[in-house]
């Protein structure tokens, strides 16, 4: 779930929500230390939108207004490298010195 999700929740259907993902967290741990789990990764996602309502939680209990949306960057420019110069061979370089 991301935050322009979770922004449009109201705050009464939010604190069931963090509920019921600790809930899920719970039981993909215990479920991690039988060896049943293949995707471990779904912990870090959890523990990531846990992390997210909480912060959303709060910044309504604050009266934090929301973030404005981020401007659409600009396309960014390619540089073009020049070509490389052409190295002289070792030996031309010796013969040079002496």
């Amino acid at each position: 779930m991301i935050a322009k999700e979770i922004r449009q929740l109201s705050p009464a259907e939010i604190g069931p929500k963090i509920r019921e993902t600790r809930e899920q967290l719970l039981q993909l741990r215990l479920r991690k230390q039988t060896g049943q789990v293949e995707k471990t990764h779904e912990l870090r996602v959890l523990r990531k939108t846990i992390a997210r309502l909480e912060t959303i939680q709060n910044e309504i209990a604050r009266g934090v207004p929301a973030p404005a949306p981020a401007p659409a960057a600009a396309p960014a420019k390619t540089k073009v490298k020049a070509p490389a110069k052409a190295k002289a061979p070792a030996k031309a370089k010796a013969k040079a010195k002496a």
